[in-house]
C-alpha cells in the first residue's frame, strides 16, 4: 500500500451534513489509501472488491455492508468491477444525536437484512423529491448508525492498536474531542505514547501540518457551523471553540476560511437555501493533505 492521505471534511451543508455518492471501480489496483475521523459505511450493490484497511485485507461483494472506522486508513480495489455506495456522516451530527462515531468501534463486515433495509431507505430519501427531504435523510442516516451502534460494536478490550501511525491517528481522535480545551504539546503526544518532540514531526510527516495548525483548523470548521445556525455572537463562538480571545479567533479564522468571522458570519446568515446538484451530493469539500 501505498502513503496514506488524510482527509478533512468540510460539511458546509447543515441541512445535510453527510457526504454521500455512488461510485463504480473497474480493474483498479494499487490506489493509495486514505483516512479520516469520521466513520465511512459502504453498501456493495454490484460486484465484488477487496478492502484494506490498515494491512488487512477484507472481501467484498454485492450485498455487504461494509464499516470504516474512525483513523483507520482504507482503500477499495477490485479485480473486476465493483458498484458501491458510501456514506460519511459528519461526527458532530451523531454526537448531537448522542453517539460519538469517534469513541465506538464498529464491526467491520455486516451481513443483517435489517440493516440493508435502513441503508436502502438512506438512498431512497436522498434519491426523493418530497416534502422535508432533509429531515428524511437525517432520519434514514441517524437510524442507520443507531442500529450498527446497538448491533455491531466491539468491546473496547479486544480492540489494540499497535504502531506508530496507530497511535498517532488515537492522538487525532483525542484532539478532535478536546479541541476547544487548552491543550498543550505534552498532553497530546501523551496519547501517543511519544515524546513531543517526535511527536511533532512525525504528526507533520503524516497530516502537513503541526499539530497546532490541524486544532486550528478544527475550531475553524466548527465556527463554521456554529455560525450557520445563527444563535451565538463571534464572541461567544470564540470562547465555545477554545480561542484565548476574540482578535486572534479572527486572526485564525481569516488565515483558514478567507475572511473575517463576521463578515462569513454575515455571508451564511443570509444566504438563500441551495438545492443539492443532484439526488446523491452533499455541500462538501474536501481538502487532501499530503
Amino acid at each position: 500500500m501505498n502513503r496514506d492521505f488524510f482527509e478533512v471534511h468540510s460539511f458546509t451543508g447543515l441541512d445535510l451534513p453527510f457526504y454521500f455518492e455512488e461510485t463504480t471501480l473497474v480493474n483498479s489496483s494499487n490506489l493509495n489509501a486514505n483516512w479520516h475521523p469520521n466513520i465511512e459505511i459502504l453498501y456493495v450493490s454490484k460486484g465484488c472488491g477487496v478492502v484494506t484497511c490498515g494491512k488487512t485485507p477484507y472481501s467484498i461483494s454485492e450485498g455487504d455492508i461494509f464499516i470504516i472506522n474512525s483513523c483507520l486508513p482504507h482503500v477499495v480495489n477490485t479485480e473486476t468491477e465493483i458498484k458501491y455506495y458510501f456514506l460519511i456522516p459528519d461526527r458532530d451530527f451523531c454526537i448531537l444525536n448522542g453517539i460519538d462515531t469517534c469513541l465506538v468501534r464498529f464491526k467491520l463486515i455486516v451481513h443483517d437484512y435489517e440493516a440493508l433495509k435502513l441503508y436502502q431507505n438512506i438512498i431512497d430519501e436522498f434519491s426523493c423529491s418530497l416534502p422535508h427531504r432533509s429531515a428524511g435523510v437525517r432520519h434514514a442516516v441517524m437510524s442507520l448508525v443507531l442500529y450498527l451502534a446497538r448491533n455491531y460494536t466491539e468491546n473496547k478490550k479486544t480492540y489494540i492498536v499497535t504502531g506508530k501511525d496507530e497511535n498517532l491517528r488515537l492522538a487525532i481522535g483525542y484532539m478532535y474531542s478536546n479541541f476547544n480545551k487548552q491543550l498543550t504539546l505534552d498532553d497530546i503526544a501523551s496519547q501517543a505514547g511519544l515524546s513531543k518532540c517526535y511527536f511533532g514531526r512525525e504528526f507533520k510527516h503524516l497530516t502537513g501540518e503541526t499539530p497546532f495548525e490541524f486544532i486550528h483548523r478544527i475550531r475553524c470548521e466548527y465556527a463554521k457551523k456554529m455560525m450557520s445556525y445563527g444563535v451565538k455572537s463571534v464572541q461567544e463562538i470564540s470562547d465555545i471553540c477554545g480561542f484565548e480571545n476574540a482578535s486572534y479567533f479572527a486572526k485564525i479564522f481569516k488565515r483558514y476560511v478567507g475572511c473575517s468571522p463576521n463578515s462569513y458570519a454575515k455571508s451564511v446568515r443570509y444566504a438563500a437555501p441551495t438545492t443539492p446538484a443532484s439526488p446523491l451530493s452533499s455541500d462538501i469539500t474536501i481538502d487532501v493533505l499530503k
